[in-house]
C-alpha cells in the first residue's frame, strides 16, 4: 500500500476471507484476493479500512488485560502486539517501543474500571499562548480517555494468546487513542470509527510517541541522523530512547518492496520498533520488530539505513 501508515499484515478480518496469499492481497483498495483459487472476495468493510477505519464492536469472550501466566505474567509485553487487518503500524511500532523500554509506563497508563470499561492516560499537546504556540517548546496536558469493551475493534490490533484467552491491553490503548483522535467537524464528533481511520490513514510515529508519553519526539531522515548524530543510534538506544524506523512507500507490493536494494526482508510503507542496537565485528547493527508479529526482518547494518529507511523517530519514555 502506497499510503504512508497503511501497512497491513496479509490476513483479513473474520468478516472476510481467512487465508490470503501474501503476494495477492491489496486490502484497502481492492478487497482481498485468494491467490490460490484466483477468486476475488470483495468486502466493503475491508476496502474502506484505510479511509474510515475498522468498525468497533468486538464481542469479547475469554479475555484478560495481561497474560496471567508465563514470564510476563500480569505485565504488558512487546510480544502481545499483533497487528490486525488495517494500517495502524505506526501506532503499534510506537506502542511497542514504549512497552519494550518501560512496561510499567504502559501498565500505569491503563486503569481497569471493573465494569467493562478502561481508562487510559494519554497526552495532548497544548500549543497555546502559554508556550507561545510551540515556539518556546511543547507542553502537554494529560487526558484520561475511557472506552468500553465494545469500542475495541475486531479489525484492529490483536493481543497475544494466553491459555486460550486473548490479551487485550494493546487494543484497549488503541481504542483510547482512536477516541482521542476522532474527527470533529464544526463541533460535530464523527465518533471513534473516524479515530480508527485517522490512525491508519497516514499517521506518523512522532505524534504517537508524544501522545503516549507526554514528551517531545523528533523525526530524522536516516542520512541526516547519521551525519548529525554520528554512529549514535546505539547510545540513544542504550540511554532508553524510544526508536521507531519507517520504510519508504513501495509500488503497492509491500512484501519485498525492492529486493535488489533491500536484502533484509523489510516491508514497504511500514513501521518497525527498534528492539536492539549492537556492535559486531566493528559494525553497528539494528534489530527490528515487525508489529505484525511475524515476517521479522534481518538485522541491518547501521550504514545501510539510508538505503532501506526514510524516517527514524526518537522519543523519550
Amino acid at each position: 500500500m502506497s499510503i504512508k501508515g497503511i501497512s497491513n499484515p496479509p490476513h483479513i478480518a473474520a468478516s472476510s476471507v481467512e487465508h490470503v496469499a501474501r503476494d495477492g492481497w491489496n486490502l484497502a483498495l481492492n478487497g482481498a484476493k485468494d491467490a490460490a483459487s484466483g477468486v476475488e472476495h470483495v468486502a466493503e468493510d475491508d476496502r474502506n479500512l484505510a479511509l474510515n477505519g475498522p468498525t468497533p464492536g468486538i464481542i469479547l469472550q475469554n479475555i484478560e488485560l495481561y497474560n496471567a501466566s508465563g514470564p510476563n505474567a500480569n505485565e504488558p509485553s512487546l510480544s502481545d502486539i499483533r497487528q490486525g487487518s488495517y494500517g495502524d503500524c505506526s501506532f503499534l511500532a510506537s506502542l511497542g517501543a514504549l512497552v519494550q523500554n518501560d512496561p510499567n509506563a504502559v501498565k500505569n497508563m491503563i486503569h481497569d474500571n471493573g465494569n467493562g470499561t478502561y481508562t487510559v492516560a494519554l497526552h495532548v499537546q497544548n500549543n497555546d499562548f502559554h508556550d507561545l504556540w510551540g515556539v518556546c517548546g511543547k507542553s502537554y496536558t494529560t487526558k484520561r480517555v475511557t472506552s468500553s469493551a465494545n469500542e475495541i475493534s475486531p479489525s484492529g490490533v490483536h493481543g497475544g494468546c494466553d491459555n486460550g484467552k486473548q490479551v487485550i491491553w494493546p487494543a484497549v490503548v488503541e481504542a483510547a487513542y482512536a477516541k482521542l483522535h476522532d474527527t470533529k467537524i464544526f463541533g460535530h464528533d464523527l465518533g471513534i470509527n473516524s479515530g480508527y481511520g485517522n490512525i491508519g490513514g497516514g499517521s506518523w510515529p512522532q505524534p504517537v510517541l508524544e501522545t503516549l508519553t507526554g514528551r517531545d519526539a523528533q523525526s530524522y531522515s536516516p542520512l541526516v541522523f547519521l551525519i548529525v548524530k554520528g554512529a549514535g543510534l546505539k547510545s540513544q538506544f542504550d540511554n532508553g530512547k524510544l526508536i521507531v524506523m519507517s520504510t519508504p512507500e513501495s509500488d503497492g507490493a509491500q512484501d519485498g518492496y525492492d529486493k535488489g536494494l533491500n536484502p533484509y526482508g523489510l516491508i514497504g510503507g511500514h513501521a518497525y520498533t527498534v528492539i536492539n542496537v549492537y556492535m559486531k565485528n566493528g559494525q553497528e547493527y539494528v534489530s527490528l520488530n515487525n508489529p505484525w508479529g511475524f515476517d521479522q526482518p534481518q538485522d541491518i547494518p547501521l550504514s545501510e539505513l539510508p538505503k532501506v529507511s526514510d524516517v527514524i523517530t526518537v522519543g523519550t519514555a
